[in-house]
């Protein structure tokens, strides 16, 4: 048989039908190969992804959203590691199901008690209860008010937003005039320690007035003017600290002045606005305050949201003229980790304190600690006050009998304020008698162990309190009393613990801890 050479025709035809055939041949292989490769089963795809800037978690039933960041809330979870619900797509069209767990998996009961004081709650009684106290003016005051508990020393505390207020002198001004009823309402406000308080700052530095001379400067300045954008209306914080050195006194405050901003986030005006929106209302911002004490070791946590230094009142720029906005926040001592420090709270979390020490770590930049192969203990050693008396000789039976851990002693006053923290942070036992130093507990790690040694005969249970909010053990420990001691003197005379129940406290705290988290040791071992 002959063999003819093919046509161009037919050489074109054969090749387009073979290029064909081999493509078809490779989608077949890839499209089995994927599915040989896949699971048995559906595939599995979350649905959460990370939260766009903007996003919260916790929502306040009608009263808006709880206050956050771009990424995390203050007073939310951190973000989820196992979401749902999930997406099963064992077809190209996603079909969503919601998880529905038995009742088992839910929360445990409520504890209205401690989630009235130390959860949102908090927040929420304070949001809905807001009333004017100054009309018929072009100024306003509108004051927030919240029932207290059995163990606070008045049953309700205020704090005040002031709308539209010229400034004088130095003195700030008000366009109206409270009623005989509301002025009688204002002079009942609380007084607290150190004579602080909302109705203080009222009386000192606020000038209720009908003069036309007042309405006409704040008409010409604009002052609180609605025509104005939020972005550029000005805001005053007037605050009367107590001491400004003492860490628990200066972290209440500090504290109850985040509180009272949170509770203005979720609260509305008139205009169905929230009273203060942080990314807007920050940004003309300025904390003054209304005391005569030095800034602190704490002064920087007062710029947490403002644009400007805090300064003393009497410091202010002569040439500021009005103020949009005046913010008198909760004093110090309405702080609900103040309230029933004398008692014996069974409480074990707090929603409040978590989201407090989460902002200043953010704020002052002090990041988790590098993990370690040893416990560290940190001793607070006081110089003036309330000493334990050889704690050199102490320490040195401690580091013989546990060569292994890491000791520290810390000495607040010559330590910044930052540099503690982060020594607070790292630490897994935290030792001092009775005194404001044991505040750091709350930037420990959770399930820690504080030790504290307190005067004879006194009773006071605040750091144990807060102790257990945290999770951390809590071991207490009472000096012996000395016949030179004056009666009922606790504040100055040092704080007596022998050789042998010094170290059995120790003991018992430092083995509460080689069995949490990463540590996994025989409880005899030193």
């Amino acid at each position: 048989m002959l063999f003819t050479r093919p046509s161009t025709k037919q050489r074109t035809k054969f090749f387009v039908i073979t290029a064909a055939t081999c493509t078809a041949l490779f989608l077949y292989v890839q499209i089995r190969s994927g599915h040989n490769g896949a699971p048995a089963g559906p595939h599995l795809h979350s649905t959460w992804s990370k939260p766009t800037p903007g996003f919260q978690y916790a929502e306040v039933e009608g009263k808006g959203r709880l206050p956050s960041d771009d990424s995390e809330s203050d007073y939310g979870p951190s973000l989820p590691s196992d979401p749902t619900p999930v997406t099963v797509t064992a077809t190209p069209t996603p079909t969503t199901i919601d998880v529905i767990f038995p009742e088992d998996y839910g929360p445990p009961p409520r504890n209205d008690f401690c989630e009235d004081r130390y959860g949102v709650d908090f927040l929420k009684r304070y949001a809905s209860n807001h009333t004017e106290y100054c009309t018929e003016g072009d100024s306003s005051l509108q004051c927030f008010y919240g029932a207290r508990g059995e163990y606070a020393p008045h049953p309700f505390d205020y704090f005040c937003v002031a709308q539209g207020v010229t400034v004088t002198e130095g003195k700030l001004q008000m366009s109206c005039k409270p009623s005989e009823e509301k002025k009688a309402e204002i002079a009942s406000f609380p007084e607290y320690m150190y004579w602080t308080g909302v109705r203080k700052i009222l009386d000192n530095h606020v000038q209720f007035s009908t003069e036309e001379t007042v309405k006409s400067k704040i008409h010409t300045l604009q002052c609180g003017s609605k025509d104005k954008r939020r972005s550029e209306k000005s805001t005053a914080v007037l605050f009367m600290r107590d001491t400004g050195a003492n860490m628990w006194h200066s972290l209440m405050e500090v504290m109850a002045y985040y509180l009272s901003l949170d509770i203005l986030s979720i609260s509305r005006d008139d205009d169905n606005e929230p009273f203060f929106l942080e990314r807007e209302d920050s940004k003309d911002l300025q904390v003054l305050w209304t005391d005569e004490v030095a800034p602190g070791p704490y002064a920087d946590l007062w710029s947490l949201y403002s644009s400007k230094p805090s300064i003393h009142i009497e410091d202010l720029d002569l040439e500021t003229t009005c103020f949009d906005r005046v913010i008198i926040p909760l004093p110090g001592h309405t702080n609900p980790l103040w309230e029933g420090d004398w008692h014996t709270l069974d409480c074990t979390n707090s929603t409040l304190l978590d989201a407090f020490t989460r902002r200043v770590f953010r704020h002052l930049h002090i990041d988790a600690p590098e993990p370690s192969d040893k416990l560290t203990v940190t001793i607070l050693d006081r110089k003036k006050t309330r000493q334990l008396p050889d704690l050199e000789h102490f320490l040195e039976l401690l580091k013989a009998k546990y060569p292994s851990i890491n000791f520290n002693l810390l000495d607040l006053a010559a330590t910044s304020f930052a540099d503690s923290l982060a020594i607070y942070r790292q630490t897994d036992v935290l030792v001092g008698t009775h005194g404001a130093g044991l505040t750091g507990l709350m930037f420990m790690d959770k399930r820690k162990a504080v030790v504290e040694f307190i005067p004879p005969d006194f009773w006071h249970r605040g750091f144990r309190n807060m102790a257990q909010l945290m999770g951390h053990r809590y071991f207490s420990l009472h000096g012996t009393k000395a016949e030179e001691d004056e009666e009922g003197d606790w504040r100055r005379p040092p704080v007596r613990v022998n050789e042998e129940r010094f170290m059995r406290a120790m003991d018992v705290a430092i083995k509460s801890q080689v069995n949490l988290g990463k540590w996994n040791l025989d409880v005899d071992r030193d």
